[in-house]
């Protein structure tokens, strides 16, 4: 259910033992209200629900934080499916206010992923009924969530790259008018061709809920590209190690904790030939740090590399540091 209602607390899904007096997580709530569906020969088989349960309600921050969920989930997978259910305004789901519409699943031997079920109030079908709804989802705020572990992992800076990323893939594809377009006009010609009675998605269309309601389905997705590419704008930045203002410099420590910025297309980083992705630290969105080791005396040349998902180099930078 969307709006101001009591959502449960932590409280709602423990327990007091009574032989021990100790808090414990209440099962049967688990078994409720997340029913297991893939095997359901044995409903109180919650071992990994209650695994994924203690792992998202960690305490562990910043490196430690990045290292348990990734562990635990497909941090990039889950932020793809956050991204899409944002692109399409779609807030009754899990990852936004509803909280729900969405099934986990955990493939053996591998990690937590999601796969989004019910897309019924997206695409601008809550802003039809604007009136009914509570802010901030009546001006399709982003990242408006009343779950306090999903909006952590949401917004911690690496994960929220990923978002970032699948944004900008959704920007440049689906959402581009070079690719929507044509698909829009082949399947409305295909219905009436067909004999149904379907509204041009180039049409403005009109709402029992708001008579104000002013979009066709193109128009809406625009607008929502504009959104969507604002907040691109606002982390964009260019691939560079930024130690002594990107200039060379001399050190007399082996080890140096190098910075730079990159921008969000960049998944992985890697330094000189090596083919294995540098543990980069993210301060923040695009604010990057590594400790890299000075191979020897005298000049070292530092090649920095910015890799995509499919693992094709987007960027580099390089820096000479002259250990003495």
């Amino acid at each position: 259910m969307i709006g101001p209602v009591t959502y449960p607390t932590t409280g709602f899904y423990q327990t007091t033992n009574p032989a021990t007096g100790q808090l414990e997580k209440n099962q049967g709530r688990y078994r409720v209200f997340y029913r297991e569906r893939a095997d359901q020969s044995n409903p109180d088989n919650l071992t990994n629900l209650l695994k994924l349960v203690d792992g998202l309600n960690t305490n562990s921050t910043d490196g430690l934080y990045t290292t348990q969920m990734d562990a635990l989930l497909d941090t990039e997978q889950w932020m793809r499916v956050f991204a899409l259910n944002d692109a399409l305004d779609n807030s009754d789901s899990f990852g936004n206010s509803g909280g729900k519409n969405m099934f986990a699943y955990k493939p053996l031997g591998d990690k937590w992923r999601l796969l989004i079920w019910d897309l019924d109030v997206g695409l601008g079908e809550w802003a039809s009924c604007l009136p009914l709804l509570p802010e901030p989802e009546r001006n399709a705020a982003l990242f408006y969530n009343w779950d306090t572990n999903t909006v952590r992992l949401e917004g911690h800076p690496p994960f929220r790259r990923a978002w970032y990323r699948a944004v900008s893939e959704l920007l440049n594809g689906p959402m581009n008018s070079a690719s929507l377009d044509p698909v829009l006009t082949a399947n409305y010609a295909e219905l009436t061709n067909n004999g149904f009675n379907a509204r041009s998605p180039f049409e403005v269309a009109t709402n029992v809920c708001n008579t104000n309601y002013s979009y066709s389905l193109k128009s809406w997705i625009d607008a929502r590209r504009a959104l969507l590419s604002n907040e691109l704008t606002g982390v964009a930045v260019t691939f560079a190690i930024t130690n002594h203002a990107g200039s060379d410099f001399f050190s007399p420590v082996t080890t140096v904790l190098l910075g730079g910025t990159a921008p969000v297309d960049v998944a992985n980083i890697r330094i000189n030939s090596t083919t294995s992705n540098a543990p980069v630290a993210w301060a923040t969105v695009t604010n990057w740090t590594v400790s890299v080791t000075l191979e020897h005396p005298g000049p070292n040349l530092l090649t920095v590399r910015g890799y995509d998902l499919l693992g094709a180099s987007n960027a580099v930078d390089t820096i000479t540091i002259t250990r003495f």
